[in-house]
């Protein structure tokens, strides 16, 4: 019989649902940190929620060693803490079954959970018979895992295919691990360092802390994230299909102020940094403001053209924002030029220079604003188009919450791009409500 989380899990999930943590991003902690995981560590929050969970604990010294590698013997007894309740966990203390590894015996603080994994199905061990409890995780091995738990321990829809092929060091995959590697990126679990999967990389417990949070909001959601189930001030949500020609073009959804912005979509570019030349991805751009520098760019994955992708952002009342990808959030930050204001919705498609075409498709689009999201409501629009070879086509959006952005940038100078020449290369409509 499958189960649900264990119920500690859940109830901690549900308070950091709460709090609004995708990415860490307006966070309460209902732990003390630790003194070696400061306020200022990307996996402060993440750390913090897996030690109140009682999944991840930290040393006898009070430490986490958030960079110590985790082995298999510590990540299968993370999973057996987070699958069977402590009222539950006697029966298996009981029925502990010597011999079926040639490296496991009774006595180990892994003991019990290899006993329990090898009966469920969620982890196996070597051709060899033995089960290398002191082996150090790879994140391929982990995505591997996660996904089995999913399948055999949890009621969730296990069908999130991520595609390894679309990253640089995607082919390096483990023919046995490609399948768990597929729900892991698919389900956003595993988001990529720097534009690569690292499947053969290993594990460290700040890492494994945060996969498990994502896992956890994955597996335990009722359905994915959408306008009417995730808190925000503001929230704009669309099918989103991009493509064109030439050295760069995007389409993206913009919550903004006349001097910022923040922004999520996809783009292609020819011209991106390694190892972003030449792909398409999913991009959030962060606009403090419109001076040189005053912008952040953030890639939070690898996409398709001509691949329609559901795609939401969401802004808080203090700035901090989360982007979703077809219902699973993929990234979070936060502008606090945005705090306390009243934001402009839009959608907007781009290509960097003369020559340039794009051909950004945006459907079902739905938006929320001030904090209350009526499904029933009649916006407006308002066209912004900034460059005489792009049209925007809003002809039916009252009929079918459908716009498309078409054409070809002309008008530039040869040393005018999308980057000196922001406000001239654009097609937009913003949303008046």
């Amino acid at each position: 019989m499958k189960k649900r989380l264990k119920k500690a899990v859940g109830i901690v999930l549900f308070l950091t649902l709460l709090t609004g943590i995708c990415g860490g991003i307006g966070s309460t902690s209902l732990a003390a940190s630790f003194p070696d995981v400061g306020p200022e560590a990307w996996y402060y929050d993440t750390v913090n929620w897996a030690s109140d969970a009682g999944l991840i604990t930290g040393y006898e010294d009070g430490t986490f060693g958030p960079d110590d590698i985790l082995e298999r013997g510590q990540f299968i007894t993370i999973l057996y803490r987070m699958a069977v309740p402590e009222d539950e966990r006697a029966q298996w203390e009981q029925n502990f079954e010597d011999g079926i590894y040639t490296d496991v015996e009774n006595g180990w603080f892994y003991s019990i959970p290899v006993t329990w994994a090898h009966s469920t199905g969620v982890m196996t061990g070597y051709e060899d018979g033995s089960f290398g409890p002191t082996d150090k995780v790879t994140r391929e091995q982990a995505a591997t895992i996660l996904y089995r738990y999913a399948k055999n321990m949890t009621s969730s829809d296990t069908s999130a295919n991520g595609e390894p092929d679309a990253w640089p060091d995607g082919g390096s995959v483990s023919p046995f691990a490609r399948e768990g590697v597929q729900y892991a990126l698919g389900a956003g679990l595993i988001r990529g360092d720097q534009g690569y999967i690292h499947p053969t990389g290993f594990a460290n417990r700040a890492q494994t802390a945060t996969i498990l949070q994502r896992f956890v909001s994955y597996t335990e959601r009722e359905e994915a994230s959408n306008i009417s189930n995730t808190n925000s001030q503001y929230t704009i949500e669309a099918d989103v299909r991009l493509t064109g020609s030439g050295t760069g073009y995007h389409a993206k959804l913009v919550a903004c102020t006349p001097t910022s912005a923040v922004s999520f979509g996809i783009q292609y570019d020819q011209w991106g940094e390694p190892p972003y030349t030449d792909k398409t991805t999913f991009l959030i751009e962060n606009v403090h403001s419109n001076d040189q520098g005053g912008q952040e760019y953030i890639r939070t994955g690898y996409a398709f053209r001509d691949n329609t992708y559901h795609l939401m952002l969401t802004v808080q009342e203090d700035g901090a924002f989360d982007v979703y990808v077809n219902g699973v959030c993929v990234g979070s930050g936060i502008n606090t030029e945005l705090a306390g204001q009243e934001l402009a919705l839009r959608v907007e498609g781009s290509g960097r220079k003369n020559g340039d075409s794009v051909h950004a498709e945006f459907s079902n689009i739905s938006l929320k604003g001030k904090g209350v999201y009526q499904s029933d409501k009649t916006w407006g629009t308002h066209n912004f188009d900034s460059n005489p070879g792009i049209y925007s086509d809003d002809s039916r959006f009252n009929s079918d919450r459908a716009i498309v952005i078409d054409g070809s940038i002309t008008g530039l100078s040869d040393e005018q791009d999308w980057d000196n020449a922001y406000g001239i290369v654009s097609g937009t409509i913003q949303f008046v409500g």
